[in-house]
């Protein structure tokens, strides 16, 4: 039990000196001092101290009971009264948060009056009888006791009624409470360190409750902040997902799931429009005045579109110069063509672009869906409608019929087939040989695509749009490289021999890894690619290019001079050969540019260290001015067609060479 004794008292000396734990800045912080200041006021309003029941009772018992004179008790009553009414119950005024300094000098005024009033009362009533000076000890000790338990959260307002209070009772015991009052005196005066005690423990108990509560409240505003700012990142999250960042239209996906949305709520009256536009010479614009002018022509359109579209619909940018249009619950499929006419008039005017006017052209394709139609299957009719529109002279609004339907539904059975074409092996690799214009022997070969179709031999000039509308040119090129490569494998003839494979600049992502996967897939092997399409990505295609010869290949520049780019082109890739277009081999007995072409062609070969190969070759003219130029080596009908891979090895492998034509037999031109 001591020991017990000696560990609260241990505890309690610790808690007095330990202190709250708080900074100034947390304690003086008015978000804290604001509920110590509540706790002061709600304490105050149940205490003793300001109980006028408790007074009432106090002052009738010393009146009656102990003999005191009424009117002490009486002026004594009444102090209180005004104390507790003017001090502490105005304190609760509606402006006590508002204005706290003049809240806390009220209180202390009350506090201060309210210790003196308490502390009178041993002077000037003290009874005569010492049991009811006991009474009034214990009295004056529960006053004590109540002010240190529910004062405390204010240490200037605790001392504000004790101070006053302690001096006042203990000098007035000791001048008239007799030995009693001796006795009394000192408990007061010994109380006044133990009830500052108590306060500080009880004072450090409110302000950590008061901090506390300041910090879960700030946490709590943190987290409705971060929630906040959460919900802000997820909602520009979402826009972003479903919208256009340059434009701020919907997206592809956006585009898309508004057109399914239109026609999942589509009534069995009603109808589904798609526009599908595209802008007319978008390019032009790009490479002339610069992509931010592109960039502002795209905002113009949008905002220009917009201005003729029923709130219904929604407006999206596909990508590229391509928009979409979804008008929903149309009552018949003319109402859309109506709207695309509208939007086609609209660029009569021109647009204000990067300080000067442009006139802008636009090509519509319309088409209206039905409730067993999805939305790709509906974009990609409007697609189809836009294609012809671009056909029949651009600028202008085609609608999808059923003579268009006709068309995309036998293009889609030609699809499927050649794809059941790629499964079966019925595409396969022939080989047109590259024969010798000094010796006529064969000096390779390039390999072309046929397709075995049951109506007859295909060459690839039969599909090959086809193949590019659906996707397919990767898997034939890929096709026919594996072909060749099994063949090099199995024959030691082929094996030494080069042959080219054409692969489109489109296809060379597809193509290339497949092909650096096989071990010696390329070794001895030829690539042909041609100018159109190889600038578009520069950089990707040397680094594929480059990734090929590492691997064995060689790299052969196809149709130079047919497309736009610039011979600078030649020396950005990595080559090894070129080839002569077919158009310039077939002028070149006709034409003195085509012959110069062909010259300067061989020339920058030369320099270069690059060899030539000049196709289409149909007759000896051609061939004997070829070989006058400095061309070494031809393809064409003049020496052989594109042959089955087996009947290539074979004319390898019997090393008979075609008939060369001299230069000295040639007519004079």
């Amino acid at each position: 039990m001591p020991m017990t004794s000696v560990m609260v008292l241990w505890q309690t000396i610790r808690d007095v000196f330990a202190g709250s734990g708080l900074t100034p800045e947390e304690r003086n912080d008015p978000a804290v001092q604001a509920p110590l200041r509540e706790t002061l006021a709600q304490s105050m309003r149940f205490s003793i101290v300001a109980s006028p029941s408790s007074l009432l009772l106090f002052a009738g018992i010393l009146w009656l009971a102990a003999d005191v004179a009424f009117s002490v008790v009486a002026l004594w009553v009444v102090a209180c009264l005004t104390f507790l009414f003017g001090a502490h119950y105005r304190t609760f005024a509606p402006d006590a948060d508002v204005n706290a300094p003049m809240w806390l000098r009220k209180v202390l005024f009350g506090q201060a009056t309210g210790g003196l009033m308490w502390g009178l009362l041993p002077l000037v009533a003290m009874p005569e009888v010492p049991v009811w000076r006991a009474f009034l000890g214990a009295l004056m000790l529960s006053v004590l006791a109540a002010t240190t338990v529910f004062c405390s959260s204010v240490r200037s307002a605790f001392w504000a009624f004790v101070a006053p209070f302690i001096v006042l009772v203990a000098f007035g015991f000791w001048l008239n409470g007799g030995e009693i009052g001796l006795t009394y005196a000192g408990v007061f005066l010994y109380s006044v360190p133990f009830a500052a005690g108590l306060r500080r423990i009880n004072c450090n108990g409110h302000e950590r409750a008061a901090a506390l509560a300041l910090r879960n409240a700030r946490l709590v505003d943190t987290l409705h902040e971060e929630q906040e700012l959460l919900r802000l990142a997820n909602q520009k999250l979402s826009f972003r997902a479903d919208h256009d960042s340059l434009t701020g239209l919907l997206n592809r996906l956006g585009g898309l799931n508004r057109l399914e949305e239109a026609l999942a709520a589509q009534l069995p009256e009603e109808t589904t429009g798609l526009l599908f536009l595209d802008l007319d010479n978008f390019k032009v614009v790009n490479d002339s005045l610069g992509h931010g002018a592109g960039d502002e022509l795209l905002k113009a359109v949008g905002g220009r579109v917009s201005t003729v579209l029923p709130k219904s619909a929604s407006l999206a940018r596909l990508g590229g110069d391509e928009l979409t249009v979804v008008l929903p619950h149309l009552l018949c499929a003319s109402e859309a063509t109506e709207i695309a006419k509208s939007i086609r008039e609209l660029f009569d005017e021109p647009f204000r672009v990067a300080g000067r006017e442009i006139q802008a052209g636009i090509s519509i394709g319309v088409a209206t869906g039905n409730d067993d139609e999805s939305g790709e299957d509906l974009l990609r009719f409007a697609d189809v409608a836009l294609y012809k529109a671009k056909e029949n002279g651009r600028n202008r609004v085609e609608v999808f019929d059923s003579d268009l339907r006709a068309s995309v539904d036998s293009r889609a059975d030609d699809e499927l087939e050649l794809r059941s074409a790629l499964r079966t092996g019925q595409i396969v690799a022939y080989v047109q040989p590259f024969v010798s214009l000094d010796t006529g022997a064969i000096v390779g070969g390039e390999a072309l695509a046929r397709w075995h179709h049951p109506d007859g031999l295909r060459v690839a000039g039969q599909f090959i749009e086809l193949a590019e509308q659906a996707n397919l040119v990767g898997d034939i090129s890929l096709a026919v490289l594996e072909q060749i490569t099994d063949s090099r494998i199995r024959s030691e003839v082929l094996a030494n021999c080069a042959i080219s494979v054409n692969v489109p600049p489109a296809a060379i992502a597809r193509v290339m890894p497949s092909a650096r996967s096989a071990s010696g897939m390329l070794k001895g092997l030829l690539l042909e690619i041609t100018e159109n399409g190889t600038i578009s990505d520069l950089d990707e295609a040397k680094e594929l290019l480059s990734r090929a010869r590492d691997a064995g290949a060689q790299i052969m520049f196809d149709d130079l001079g047919v497309g736009d780019s610039p011979l600078s082109l030649l020396t950005e890739l990595p080559l090894d050969g070129i080839k002569i277009d077919r158009d310039f081999v077939w002028k070149i007995e006709t034409s003195v540019a085509a012959r110069s072409v062909v010259s300067a062609i061989v020339e920058l070969a030369r320099g270069m260290e690059l060899w030539v190969v000049a196709e289409g070759v149909e007759t000896g003219e051609q061939a004997s001015l070829l070989r006058e130029l400095g061309v070494r080596a031809a393809q064409g009908f003049l020496y052989s067609p594109a042959v089955p891979l087996a009947e290539f090895e074979a004319m390898v492998a019997d090393e008979i060479p075609f008939p060369v034509v001299s230069v000295e037999s040639r007519p004079a031109a």
